[in-house]
């Protein structure tokens, strides 16, 4: 089972018509809808706050998560405003997150 991680609104319902129109699953969301977990054919789905869907992914909960343009994660007590659409080319890892707990420990 392909486990995602998905903020709740409009870009939950824009990856939902992608995978329907995949032929891949066909999951409606009503506005008085109040699920978190989904499941559906090989597919699970967690509705999550969009800052926890990162967290999500970092600690194998979900395999995937999908994100909007402006998404805030907290990391070690730090807030960052990552921009996984136009951010820096090389991304913002999130497996080095032990990287920048230490030189933050440095750098004091």
């Amino acid at each position: 089972m392909l486990t995602f991680a998905l903020s709740k609104g409009r870009l939950a319902d824009k990856i939902f018509k992608m995978l329907k129109e995949l032929n891949l699953c066909d999951i409606k969301i009503l506005d008085d809808d109040r699920r978190l977990i989904i499941e559906q054919g090989n597919f699970r789905f967690f509705l999550a706050k969009p800052s926890d869907v990162p967290t999500f992914v970092d600690n194998g909960v979900a395999d995937l998560g999908v994100v909007g343009k402006d998404t805030i994660i907290e990391e070690n007590g730090v807030k960052y405003y990552v921009d996984f659409i136009d951010g820096q080319k090389t991304g913002f890892f999130l497996d080095q997150k032990y990287n920048r707990e230490l030189v933050g420990r440095i750098a004091k």
